[in-house]
């Protein structure tokens, strides 16, 4: 079966909530109800019962149809406040229209909902990709019957500080150093970065 582009990144979506064996999902990029995924089923891939799946949307909540309500287990609008922290927070493929300085502001406000943020930039952008470069901690291929993308993870602040602080223990102070000052960017006064710099100063003798 020959799948369009809406329903190929319907396919990645359920792909990588699988990959990532994610028991909490935000689905802030609307993929779901963009391309009209009435269940968690699609294709021979399911998102089990057990696995807490909300939806962020960026219309009137009052014009999604009721049967999205069986689907998610909450839906929210830009005006709710979010209680809940995320395995995984889906943005897909919603930075198509956003110009750079918009989408690093919204990356950064999704960073308080999740552990990881996954995105897709649109192809053939070398000059966003190197602007967005800061965000970047990994990529995932998703390898399927239809086609491969590559999509990229942001990782939140506790991650990245274990990753830190895994270098710091190695005695790896200048790599530590290049992390931190890479993220220091994103995470502006952050007192959970300032004391790890005390230890990483400490070990280079600063």
């Amino acid at each position: 079966m020959e799948l369009n582009k809406d329903l190929k990144e319907l396919y990645m979506f359920f792909q990588i909530v699988k990959k990532l064996q994610a028991r909490s999902v935000l689905d802030a990029g609307m993929t779901m109800i963009n391309n009209r995924a009435f269940s968690r089923q699609f294709l021979n891939m399911e998102i089990e019962r057990n696995v807490n799946l909300d939806s962020l949307v960026y219309l009137d909540k009052e014009e999604i149809l009721p049967i999205y309500k069986a689907v998610f287990d909450n839906i929210y609008s830009l005006d709710d406040d979010i209680d809940a922290h995320y395995d995984l927070v889906n943005l897909s493929r919603i930075f198509e229209n956003m110009d750079s300085e918009n989408i690093i502001d919204f990356l950064t406000i999704c960073l308080e909902l999740g552990n990881m943020i996954l995105y897709s930039l649109p192809k053939n952008n070398e000059s966003l990709k190197d602007e967005l470069g800061v965000f970047y901690t990994q990529s995932i291929k998703v390898s399927g019957d239809y086609e491969e993308d590559e999509y990229r993870i942001v990782s939140s602040i506790d991650i990245i500080k274990e990753i830190i602080i895994l270098h710091v223990e190695a005695n790896e102070f200048v790599y530590a150093k290049e992390l931190l000052e890479k993220y220091k960017i994103i995470y502006k006064n952050s007192e959970v970065l300032e004391l790890i710099e005390e230890y990483i100063n400490k070990g280079l003798g600063e």
